[in-house]
């Protein structure tokens, strides 16, 4: 809410929303936050406290799977491929889909 657009190598994100619309949804925000806060006070519920760290090698495993399933001999059950994809493509998969594997390993023996 607070930021307009997020950019990223691949993709763009923004908020097109007028300022008073903005204005309404922050104030909505806020009071289901307050209330929240109130929900949490009445019934003494603790916070809860994630580790980030713990989730990201499922997060990992998902995403290598993921690429797996794009490389260009995958990519043919949904049509005809390029010749050339395999050469083009298949290369760069492979390794970030060696890197996401990796990054699941290294925060899974972290978390343990």
């Amino acid at each position: 809410m607070d930021s307009a657009e997020a950019n990223g190598i691949l993709f763009q994100q923004r908020l097109n929303l007028s300022e008073e619309k903005r204005a309404q949804a922050h104030q909505m925000i806020s009071a289901a936050l307050n209330q929240i806060h109130e929900l949490s006070r009445l019934f003494a519920l603790d916070t809860e406290e994630q580790d980030v760290a713990k989730l990201i090698p499922s997060e990992m495993s998902f995403h290598w799977a993921n690429l797996l399933d794009s490389r260009s001999g995958k990519l043919k059950r949904y049509g005809k491929v390029h010749p050339q994809l395999a050469e083009n493509l298949d290369a760069f998969i492979l390794s970030l889909s060696n890197i996401a594997l990796s990054l699941a390993t290294l925060f899974q023996e972290n978390s343990r």
